[in-house]
Order: C-alpha cells, then sequence, then structure tokens
C-alpha cells in the first residue's frame, strides 16, 4: 500500500469540483512554478479514506488554505466545511491562514466577507494578483508571466472615466487593471 502524503504544505486548496479545471490547469502550475507545495484532493488525498478525514489532514498539515469561491462552492457542503475548519483554527484571522480568491463575483457571508480576497473574476488581472498571493505565501520566486488576453480599449475607456468621477476614491484593482490595460495596449 502506498504511504499518503504526509508532508506538510504551503497550502490547502478549497474549491468546488465545477471549478476544477481552473485549478489544476492554471492555479496549481501557476504555484508548483513558483515553488509552493500544494495539497488538493485529486492528488493528495489517500484513495479509499473518509473524504471528512482527509479534508482534516490536509488543513492542519498546511500553512494555508486557498479558498476558491465562486456561487457553486459556496452553494456546497463540502467547501463550507473546509473553510470553517480552516477559519476554526485562526479564527481571528491573525495568522492569515485562509485566503479566499474570487474567482466569480459571488454574496459572501460574512465569515468570508470579512476578509480581504484576490480579485481573479477578470484575467486580465490574473498576473497581478498572482503576485499578491505569491507575496501572502512569503514566496521568492517568480512567477511565469500570464498572457493577458487582448486588450479592448473601450475598457481602458471605460475604466479612466470611472477613475475621474471617483478620484482619490478609486479601488486599487480598478487602478491596477488600468495600468496592466496600459501596458499592454502599448505593447
Amino acid at each position: 500500500m502506498t504511504e499518503p502524503n504526509l508532508s506538510p504544505a504551503d497550502v490547502f486548496i478549497s474549491y468546488s469540483p465545477r471549478d476544477g479545471e481552473w485549478v489544476r490547469e492554471l492555479l496549481v502550475p501557476t504555484l508548483k512554478n513558483a515553488g509552493v507545495t500544494v495539497w488538493f484532493d485529486a492528488q493528495d488525498f489517500e484513495l479509499g479514506a473518509p473524504r471528512l478525514t482527509e479534508i482534516e489532514r490536509a488543513v492542519l498539515n498546511s500553512r494555508k488554505t486557498l479558498v476558491v469561491l465562486t456561487q457553486a462552492y459556496l452553494a456546497g457542503e463540502w467547501g463550507e466545511f473546509e473553510n470553517i475548519l480552516s477559519q476554526s483554527l485562526d479564527p481571528a484571522a491573525r495568522q492569515r491562514r485562509v485566503l479566499p480568491l474570487m474567482l466569480q463575483p459571488c454574496e459572501l457571508p460574512p465569515r468570508l466577507g470579512m476578509l480581504t480576497f484576490l480579485d481573479f473574476t477578470e484575467r486580465a488581472r490574473y498576473e497581478t494578483q498572482f503576485q499578491r498571493l505569491l507575496k501572502a505565501l512569503a514566496v521568492g520566486a517568480p512567477i511565469v508571466k500570464l498572457p493577458l488576453p487582448h486588450a479592448d480599449p473601450r475598457r481602458l475607456h471605460e475604466l479612466v472615466k470611472q477613475q475621474a468621477i471617483k478620484g482619490i476614491n478609486t479601488p486599487p484593482e480598478v487602478l491596477m487593471e488600468i495600468e496592466d490595460l496600459k501596458r499592454e495596449l502599448e505593447s
């Protein structure tokens, strides 16, 4: 019998199976390329073991839990169990054990809404958000530059107009997206 992965990991990823493609094809490879050790059910849960004990083992043996937020995740019971278990280890969020990643706009329950999340709802923000995530994980390795989708000048115009209206109250994520779009349009 093969011994399951018992070594500590940097992160455990809590996600809905409906979002598995994004997790397997983008999130996990990006983290691994940066030297982050990752636990997620598809590769690390012991075959035949009760899912409940495997989730507990993963959360307890990981420094952080990444929570991939979508409507499907919030509707699922397993995701709720995983993030409540993770938050119970750090109820005041002082150790930042739970790091929410917003993949799809959704209304968050208060226990998650109180946490600052990374916004992955737009592909143009991925590189910046991944850099912030790696910084939060205290990983110094650079990541591969992610290709931006073709920059849309209309989107840039819309954001600049929004910035002109809001002035100094413009959200930082809007300012980052403006800079990303400018760079992409200049190249």
